[in-house]
């Protein structure tokens, strides 16, 4: 009989997963493929460190096991508070948003198979941040907000980050 100390449960929970918010070929953006999720969520595809080595990953949370962040053709990290309020000046967000967008928009001089927006469980943080790029992708706000919620049912239940996509 194994003890209980010994025994080391995986669970969905334990992985990083991700969905698909935004194809290659869609909106302006013919290289690179859009996706949102969680470092600990449990919807969406696997994102395995071979899958994140072709790709950028941008870690809202700073929970992305650091395997995945070795393994990242770019990681960047962009954390910040699931709060109602303002965001950090600091946090250099409108630079980030751009540099992705640049890169799905195949303007990098290599663009990313794919660009991973990842928090803890990939709703709000990782919402904001993917609807942002869709945006600067030439998304219009309604449609960003219904791409995002239709990949992650329950996304951005933050009201403030739902507003600042609709109204910012």
């Amino acid at each position: 009989m194994l003890e209980e100390s010994s025994l080391q449960l995986r669970t969905p929970h334990d992985v990083p997963r991700a969905s698909l918010v935004l194809a290659a070929g869609e909106a302006g953006n013919p290289h690179t493929e859009v996706w949102m999720g969680g470092a600990r969520s449990y919807i969406g595809d696997h994102v395995s460190e071979s899958l994140v080595s072709a790709s950028w990953l941008v870690d809202c949370a700073g929970d992305m096991p650091a395997a995945h962040r070795t393994a990242a053709g770019l990681w960047v990290a962009c954390v910040f508070a699931d709060h109602d309020g303002p965001l950090p000046p600091s946090l250099r967000l409108d630079q980030v948003v751009a540099d992705a967008a640049h890169a799905a928009r195949g303007e990098h001089p290599e663009p990313p198979r794919r660009i991973y927006v990842m928090c803890t469980h990939g709703m709000n943080r990782s919402g904001l941040v993917t609807g942002l790029i869709l945006r600067s992708l030439g998304i219009g706000a309604p449609e960003a907000v219904d791409r995002i919620r239709l990949a992650r049912p329950g996304a951005l239940s933050n009201l403030h980050f739902r507003d600042m996509l609709l109204y910012s």
